[in-house]
């Protein structure tokens, strides 16, 4: 698991340090910075599975711009020529890497790289050359390539270092797009499960339902918890993966072969059926957050950008809630690590201050204009029952609101 970043001259995030729990999310302005923290982890999770040409950071979900453009660019300081970014995983396992971004090349190009266990280098490189277990390699690196995935399947590394690399190489933004969602915009799922923005959802869908009912014992009670999340809505008890049909959607409805659906409960027997296309936004996004919690190839680490998309308020704070239940490991599916950003303030109420693993941070610009980023912690020493009497009984939304969390609505720092 990520257990902490520091990024130095990457975009607004000019020097900033943030140590992560398995759940993370992010509360502020428009224009902050929360997607640039979470596009920072992109990197290095490009670097860490392929490399960092276009197609490589588009898989990832991080925005496309000029090379020179991910590099910090602030009045009176000087144009750095590269940006750097640091992190520590589980088991004393690093990696680290100073990136390239001129305005003369295509491509953003790694300048030095190093990977660690124990503080003892893995892999690296820099203008002296590369080196893999403490040996030289004799030719150089590609440029645009991670070392991790041209040498993995060549050197015996330690399986501690395989192991948070590859869980950590999954990571992706994805974001859930309507037009998507329905089927009325179709593309090709290029990140698996679902595609980052659920061009993939049918499939999806329809592979998870084929897991589930391959599916026994703790693991099937596993997985019917996690549907509950689509149950909630109050109208529809079954959800599945069909062809439209002229007698569930318009003719002049451009949409794929296959469909999600959904059963309504309320409606009659004959015409109880809802497509995607019919269906509301947030029970789509609903399925999208199932399918990225239950699905066998769901990633270990992923980034959910505005996690209230189509939401109320209510569900927005149930399904940040449910989301923090089910990326907790048990004996029959593994853990995830999440980051995710909100607009919506009762996803804040969904998050517990006092559990280690559970965190909510503020981004905001200072003065200079610099993202901040700064994790909000009940005053130490202080018991859930003193912090709640500090707070006057208010929740966590009530006080984004009222303006008492500095960073939160967007403000400038002084």
């Amino acid at each position: 698991m990520l257990k902490s970043i520091e990024i130095k001259r990457f975009k607004s995030l000019v020097s900033q340090k943030v140590e992560f729990g398995r759940v993370n999310l992010f509360v502020g302005g428009n224009g902050a910075g929360k997607s640039n923290l979470l596009e920072a982890l992109g990197l290095v999770s490009a670097g860490l599975s392929r490399g960092v040409t276009d197609s490589d950071l588009v898989a990832k979900g991080v925005r496309l711009s000029a090379p020179a453009m991910f590099k910090s660019a602030f009045k009176n300081r000087g144009l750095p020529s590269t940006f750097r970014i640091e992190t520590t995983f589980s088991n004393r396992v690093t990696f680290d890497f100073d990136m390239m971004a001129s305005g003369t090349t295509s491509h953003l190009r790694f300048k030095a790289e190093r990977a660690a266990i124990n503080s003892r280098t893995v892999f690296g490189r820099s203008g002296n050359g590369a080196t893999v277990l403490g040996q030289p390699l004799a030719a150089r690196p590609i440029v645009t390539r991670g070392m991790y995935d041209q040498l993995r399947s060549l050197a015996g590394f330690n399986n501690l270092v395989t192991g948070e690399f590859d869980a950590f190489s999954q990571y992706a933004i994805y974001s859930p797009q309507t037009e998507f969602l329905r089927g009325t915009d179709v593309g090709t799922a290029q990140q698996p499960p679902v595609g980052l923005h659920g061009e993939g959802l049918p499939l999806a869908t329809a592979t998870l339902l084929n897991y589930w009912r391959s599916s026994s014992g703790d693991l099937r009670r596993r997985l019917d918890s996690i549907f509950s999340i689509i149950w909630s809505t109050g109208w529809t008890n079954q959800f599945g993966v069909g062809s439209p049909g002229v007698e569930l959607m318009s003719p002049q409805v451009r949409t794929g072969e296959q469909t999600v659906y959904f059963r309504d409960h309320f409606m009659h027997l004959k015409r109880n059926r809802v497509t995607a296309y019919d269906a509301s936004e947030g029970v789509l996004f609903l399925l999208f957050l199932v399918i990225m919690l239950a699905h066998p190839e769901s990633p270990h680490a992923f980034a959910l950008d505005n996690v209230d998309s189509a939401l109320n308020p209510r569900m927005t704070q149930y399904a940040v809630a449910k989301l923090v239940e089910f990326t907790k490991a048990t004996d029959t599916m593994p853990g995830k690590q999440v980051f995710m950003t909100s607009h919506n303030p009762t996803a804040m109420d969904a998050i517990d201050l006092f559990d280690h693993e559970t965190r909510i941070f503020t981004i905001s610009r200072s003065s200079e204009g610099h993202s901040v980023v700064k994790r909000i912690e009940p005053p130490p020493n202080l018991t859930r029952d003193e912090w709640m009497v500090k707070k006057g009984g208010r929740s966590m939304s009530e006080l984004w609101l009222s303006g008492d969390i500095p960073g939160a609505l967007g403000e400038a720092m002084l």
